[in-house]
């Protein structure tokens, strides 16, 4: 049995290909005790989703979105892990080659911009391997 992520949207719009669905992303808004001071909270997010058949769809049809967990695994590791790895390596490399604190701490600073930059670069290829799939 596979682990899944779900997520409950409605269908914004149908294209030939794929649905625009909108939904909210208020997990961490919750739990948070400031949340009735805060406006951020609840944000509305649009995701285009490829489907093979779209003409059983319609807007306003309330719908599920479902990541498998070895997908979300991969997502998570890229955000996440990839960078905090890469600054580590950064940071420990430059001073094992005998660089000053400040040097490592600027590689250390500056190799998480480098990767999501390298990532955005790499967007394409990667949501090629991110599957998302409508229920």
């Amino acid at each position: 049995m596979t682990e899944e992520n779900n997520c409950r949207g409605t269908v914004e719009t149908v294209n030939k290909d794929s649905l625009t669905v909108v939904f909210q992303r208020s997990e961490a808004c919750r739990s948070c005790a400031a949340q009735s001071l805060c406006h951020g909270g609840g944000k509305t997010c649009r995701a285009e989703i490829k489907t093979a058949h779209p003409e059983n769809f319609e807007p306003g049809r309330p719908v599920e979105l479902v990541i498998d967990g070895k997908t979300a695994a991969l997502a998570v590791f890229l955000a996440y892990g990839l960078p905090l790895v890469l600054a580590l390596v950064a940071l420990f490399g430059v001073l094992a080659a005998g660089g000053s604190e400040t040097v490592a701490a600027w590689a250390c600073l500056l190799t998480p911009a480098v990767c999501y930059l390298l990532l955005a670069l790499c967007r394409r290829r990667i949501a090629a391997k991110i599957k998302i799939s409508v229920r």
